[in-house]
């Protein structure tokens, strides 16, 4: 049938109308696309250290060529720090493992032994020259009943180092007995509270570090352990607060006994979660898996993780590679930001409902209110007297797509960071996003 000059008209019309849709859904008065790969191509942001723990077993790093080939192996993945593991039992080891770590762009934290003092200062001797090496870890989850320990070894690599590398601890979490922990609650503290009290104390490290993994075998009780986690980064963030150090953490890639392997989006939930709290470094548990038990399969330990015993690389490791690629995209935009507090929104208070209510803000600078379709937590911060605000989708389940309002103060000139770059920059009272599963992104203010 002939098709009249009207119908032709009419179909270029609404052409031009959807056209013009799909562009005002950018936001109108956005900027290009051109203008904004510009602007991200141009911003020169700090690197998110994202490190892991274990190093490559000692027979797959026996030769310069070989070490190098499996560290160039942890880059390809997003890995950029890694603690080391055994490898100060080798000097030569050691050193192949430096030199290997400095050529794929990998920064090293030196793993020492509070039972070895002379090896351990011998070992920071060897080091503390080299490039890849950032700092030492003294001891990972100690009990408080060591910290006098500990203080005589930071002082004793304080005195060789000084100021230039990072002196650290991997702090129990909040899930610790009191037995583990070494203290009991007392002057209306908890005992986690005062462990961590007693490490910055005695101990005086560089900054606050734990590994709390969230993802027990059964997801029923997935709140609950939520809710721990978020009691526990609120004791740690308030004593870095008040010590004026910086939030390392730990990520939970891997399954084990009573735990489950997370899937990508509940990795991706874990990362944007912690960095919403400030923290300026992951690292993932499992990398290299360094139990020969975990090849037999019978349970005992059989821990997941992204290379296996016998250095295959896994399924796991395309997860974490996938999880890294879009934490770059970020390009650390919010690392040189202050945090100041955080907002949570849920639907049905209940994580909520266990954060005591002076931990919480409900409102921050030109951040009015918000309104989610889903439990939507937001990390607040500042930098030179500009708001900074991460949004995390807390809903990590298959059809958790969550959209969410920010209502702001005025209009506003606003940037959008998330796992695809710098998405959108636009003027508005209202920012408006929509998240995948788990997915956060970083608001910058900027007017």
């Amino acid at each position: 049938m002939m098709k009249s000059k009207a119908y032709y008209f009419t179909k270029k019309g609404l052409v031009l109308l959807i056209m013009l849709a799909v562009i005002c859904s950018a936001g109108c008065s956005s900027s290009s696309r051109g203008d904004l790969k510009k602007i991200y191509d141009e911003y020169e942001g700090n690197t998110l250290l994202i490190g892991g723990w274990v190093t490559p077993r000692g027979e797959f790093v026996k030769t310069a060529e070989e070490a190098e080939a499996r560290y160039k192996e942890l880059a390809d993945a997003g890995i950029n720090m890694m603690y080391t593991f055994d490898d100060t039992d080798d000097p030569d080891r050691l050193k192949r493992v430096m030199d290997a770590a400095e050529k794929s762009g990998i920064k090293l934290v030196v793993h020492l032994d509070l039972n070895n003092f002379n090896h351990s200062l011998d070992i920071v001797n060897m080091t503390k020259d080299h490039p890849a090496v950032i700092g030492y870890i003294l001891k990972d989850e100690p009990p408080a009943s060591l910290f006098p320990g500990l203080l005589a070894l930071r002082k004793k690599v304080y005195d060789i180092v000084g100021d230039d590398k990072i002196i650290m601890i991997n702090l129990l979490p909040n899930y610790a007995s009191d037995a583990q922990l070494g203290v009991v609650p007392k002057d209306g503290k908890t005992s986690y509270q005062i462990y961590v009290e007693q490490s910055m104390k005695i101990v005086n490290p560089t900054l606050l570090c734990t590994d709390y993994y969230m993802f027990r075998a059964g997801k029923d009780g997935d709140p609950g352990v939520l809710a721990g986690y978020y009691r526990n980064m609120f004791d740690l963030r308030d004593a870095a607060n008040e010590y004026e150090v910086d939030l390392w953490g730990f990520l939970q890639n891997s399954g084990w006994a009573g735990m489950r392997e997370p899937n990508k989006a509940e990795l991706r939930f874990s990362a944007h979660v912690n960095l919403a709290f400030g923290v300026k470094c992951l690292a993932y548990f499992l990398c290299w898996n360094p139990h020969a038990d975990s090849i037999k399969g019978d349970g005992r330990y059989d821990p997941t993780s992204m290379i296996s015993y016998d250095g295959k690389i896994t399924d796991n490791y395309y997860k974490v590679q996938a999880i890294n690629k879009e934490l770059h995209a970020m390009k650390g935009v919010y690392l040189d930001y202050k945090h100041k507090g955080i907002i949570m929104y849920e639907k049905t208070p209940f994580v909520k409902s266990t954060i005591p209510e002076e931990n919480l803000l409900e409102s921050f600078n030109e951040l009015v209110s918000l309104d989610a379709a889903r439990n939507t937590l937001v990390g607040c911060f500042e930098k030179e007297g500009k708001t900074g605000l991460y949004v995390v989708n807390c809903d990590y389940s298959d059809n958790g797509v969550n959209t969410v309002k920010l209502k702001l103060n005025d209009k506003h000139t606003y940037r959008i960071w998330s796992k695809d770059g710098l998405i959108a920059q636009k003027k508005s009272d209202t920012v408006s996003l929509k998240l995948i599963p788990g997915e956060g992104v970083f608001v910058q203010i900027i007017d």
